[in-house]
């Protein structure tokens, strides 16, 4: 709706947060406090109450299956030729360890639901999608970047900050002295977590001001916060 569209970090803005500032034309981190977060999306657990987990975890679950049989089945392979001081053929040899690896893996794949496994690649392109379209209007990160910060975190309160986050977005700059000096007026409203709307007004502007000095002084502070909160 706005163009140009900034985003200033000052502090946390992950999640939703960082949601939002792939349709950013520019972002504005201060160092040192300033943060945003992966994409990974966050969904209920199953048969829980209240307790939510990544929708990358079946994602890291297959990834370390996968390594852990690898390993398995090298191991196993390599030690049967050695142990047999090449008696054994490498195709036996690849065969035995792959029976041995089904015997001690297969049980822990048969319990992945596949039904869940898609449920949950579908919920995590909810984030990559939303953002690859909000990403059109300010043109600030390019669908690898999306990609990244959707995939490839381990944790969703890992810390991009205002390095990692120039890697990723195009355009990110440090605040200058003015924006320095208006997030100093704000204090602790800049950075602290609100469940509702906050509007503060931090300067009256010029027909606020003629509004203010027409007539009564009351009715024209009111008049001009009307219009601050409209704007």
């Amino acid at each position: 709706m706005f163009s140009p569209f900034t985003v200033c970090v000052y502090g946390p803005c992950k999640s939703a947060g960082t949601l939002i500032a792939t349709g950013a034309h520019k972002l504005i981190i201060f160092p040192h406090c300033g943060e945003l977060g992966p994409l990974d999306v966050q969904m209920h657990k199953r048969d829980e109450i209240g307790e939510m987990k990544s929708g990358l975890s079946t994602k890291a679950a297959f990834d370390s299956l996968s390594e852990r049989a690898f390993d398995f089945f090298e191991r196993f392979m390599i030690e049967i030729k050695a142990r047999s001081s090449g008696l054994v053929r490498f195709k036996t040899a690849t065969d035995v360890a792959s029976r041995v690896v089904y015997n001690l893996l297969g049980s822990v794949y048969a319990q992945i639901d596949p039904e869940l496994v898609g449920e949950e690649h579908r919920d995590m392109q909810v984030a990559l999608e939303y953002a690859l379209r909000l990403s059109r209007n300010g043109c600030n990160i390019k669908f690898e970047g999306i990609r990244h910060l959707t995939y490839n975190y381990p944790s969703h309160g890992f810390v991009i900050d205002y390095q990692e986050a120039r890697d990723i977005f195009t355009s990110v700059e440090l605040p200058g002295d003015e924006l320095r000096q208006l997030v100093g007026e704000l204090g602790v409203d800049a950075a602290r977590p609100r469940d509702e709307p906050h509007i503060k007004i931090l300067a009256k502007s010029d027909s606020v001001a003629e509004d203010v000095g027409s007539g009564d002084q009351a009715q024209g502070e009111e008049a001009g916060q009307k219009r601050a909160a409209a704007q």
